[in-house]
């Protein structure tokens, strides 16, 4: 199988793993892995990880438990793909390797998460709950009692943001100006639950451009957490839910307002689907659009003014945003429309923060050491406000933030557009 893009036929019965006459020896990538970055040595580089793989694909050999520890620490960021000049398929190459690996074993933390954004209705209530949790002082009575070192979820409290009001989402939104066209809303599940914001927020802009917007309440999660995890069939049953969700909408576009549900809705004909829906893949796919991206391509109405802000605005540039997607530039063409902000990316934008999906529950260690790089270069901009548009990035982040004890607010860059319309 061709892992590089080359139309030639002369690798095609072979996993291709770049040797000295394809690897240009450049070390971009390298330069390129949050891993290397933390731990400069070969096994924790993309290099060092394709010898592996290539003992697992062409050799037939298996790996040296330290060995599968290396590369099973790749955050999946996808950066030195982007970076190959022999446009190395690294991510398909390792998701082949791992297929003929053991299966590692599930952390119970990942499986509630892994149950709970396939039961939307569910999903609510608990984070419902939590923010009850949160309110009424429990949280901080528990933490005080050193109940959290007990139950040894301490971690796992630190990485939670207080939750905010949950307000449900309607069918439909009309414009609020000069009608434009429609739109469908995906709203995802740790998005609808932990950044409820964002999604009111794109509402109001998008009304407030002239569209129309449609909010189908059976859709579900991507899947992009059980895909990760190997849950094949979960993620199978998730992509059908939508597609049936979308079916019948009559829209220009459907956007998202997280970047990490990009690649894999726009994977979906990957997926195991029947034959009812099979039909309807392309139709969803080709209207699929990053809420940034489409903001970015709309005219905007000289009736339509906004507020002036005089603060410093970092930028951080999700590697689901970056790579898969390369829609990362969007969100500034129209964040210097706002008055008087001080726009700025955040440095060393290339490399991954850290949050890799659920990268930061199973490698805590490694996911925060990456982010305490990020949260220097954050110190070091003096911005006041952080903006993301990712919920994974932005809760790693946002968790940093806290125990750093740093003024800093972070947020969608669609909530910063949304609060500074007139």
């Amino acid at each position: 199988m061709l892992m590089f893009n080359d139309d030639s036929p002369k690798n095609v019965s072979q996993h291709f793993i770049p040797d000295e006459n394809d690897c240009r020896t450049c070390n971009m990538c390298v330069s390129h892995c949050p891993t290397f970055k933390i731990k400069p040595q070969q096994e924790e580089s993309p290099r060092g990880r394709l010898k592996m793989i290539s003992k697992i694909l062409n050799e037939g050999a298996t790996l040296s438990p330290e060995e599968q520890v290396h590369l099973n620490n790749c955050v999946e960021c996808r950066a030195c793909e982007k970076v190959c000049p022999s446009k190395m398929r690294y991510l398909k190459l390792l998701g082949k390797a791992r297929d003929k690996l053991p299966s590692m074993p599930i952390l119970p933390v990942v499986r509630s998460l892994l149950y709970f954004t396939s039961h939307h209705t569910t999903l609510l209530r608990f984070f419902k709950g939590l923010r009850l949790y949160q309110q009424s002082g429990l949280q901080d009575m528990a933490n005080k009692l050193g109940l959290l070192k007990l139950t040894k979820t301490e971690k796992l409290h630190n990485m939670l943001p207080r939750m905010p009001e949950y307000k449900h989402l309607a069918k439909y939104y009309a414009a609020t100006s000069d009608q434009r066209g429609s739109v469908g809303l995906f709203t995802g599940c740790l998005s609808n639950a932990m950044d409820n914001p964002t999604l009111h927020a794109t509402i109001k802009v998008l009304n407030s451009l002239g569209y129309d917007v449609h909010v189908p309440q059976q859709q579900q999660c991507c899947g992009a957490i059980h895909k990760h995890n190997d849950d094949k069939a979960t993620a199978d049953q998730l992509a059908e839910l939508n597609l049936r969700a979308f079916k019948r909408l009559n829209v220009d576009a459907i956007v998202f307002t997280a970047s990490g549900c990009g690649s894999p809705l726009q994977q979906y004909k990957r997926r195991k689907l029947s034959d009812e829906i099979r039909p309807e893949v392309e139709l969803f796919e080709s209207k699929l659009k990053e809420i940034n991206e489409f903001l970015a391509d709309q005219a905007w109405p000289e009736h339509l003014t906004l507020e002036p802000i005089n603060k410093r605005v970092a930028v951080h540039e999700p590697c689901s945003q970056r790579f898969p997607l390369g829609t990362h530039e969007k969100a500034y063409t129209f964040l210097q429309r706002i008055p008087g902000i001080d726009l700025i990316p955040l440095p060393e934008n290339n490399i991954c923060c850290g949050a890799g999906g659920t990268y930061m529950l199973t490698h805590t260690e490694m996911s925060n050491a990456i982010r305490a790089e990020k949260l220097n270069h954050l110190k070091d901009s003096n911005a006041d406000i952080l903006l993301t548009s990712n919920i994974g990035c932005a809760l790693h982040l946002a968790a940093g933030i806290n125990q750093e004890n740093l003024d800093v607010v972070i947020a969608h860059p669609v909530e910063l557009l949304a609060q500074q319309l007139k």
